[in-house]
């Protein structure tokens, strides 16, 4: 009887032993990790434009004039009449359509007549806050 038992465990640990296709189905599904996603599928994300650093503005105005300025011979000062705000830096004082603004400059601009519409970028400056003429804004660009 020991035989008949001993033969018998023989036989399933020699049917345990086989490959394991023999048992597999005929076409499995792959793992999702084996799978390759196109790129076409995968979302794009739409670079942003970079925000402004602080203290900064871009706008729309006017030339109302260029003066010379009391300060420097070099100096002028550029008046400016707000027409509208594009963009806004963090920590910039607020600005409105209609206000004036006086900006020291250097640069002389006989391609720009007065009332012409300029778009322009500027920058706050406190250290200039208590000059005479309320200039406390710089130029930073002129764009066409």
């Amino acid at each position: 009887m020991t035989y008949i038992v001993a033969l018998i465990s023989l036989m399933f640990m020699a049917n345990s032993c086989k490959s394991s296709k023999d048992h597999s189905p005929q076409n499995p599904a792959p793992h999702p990790s084996q799978t390759e996603t196109p790129s076409d599928t995968i979302p794009a994300i739409a670079p942003t434009k970079p925000a402004l650093p602080p203290g900064q503005v871009r706008l729309v105005a006017a030339m109302i004039s260029l003066e010379p300025s009391d300060q420097s011979k070099s100096a002028k000062i550029l008046r400016l009449r707000i027409i509208r705000i594009s963009k806004y830096g963090p920590s910039t004082p607020p600005l409105s359509p209609g206000d004036t603004l006086a900006i020291a400059v250097v640069k002389e601009f006989d391609d720009i007549a007065t009332e012409d519409s300029i778009k322009v970028g500027l920058q706050h400056d406190i250290s200039l806050e208590g000059t005479p003429g309320g200039v406390s804004w710089s130029l930073i660009n002129i764009e066409s």
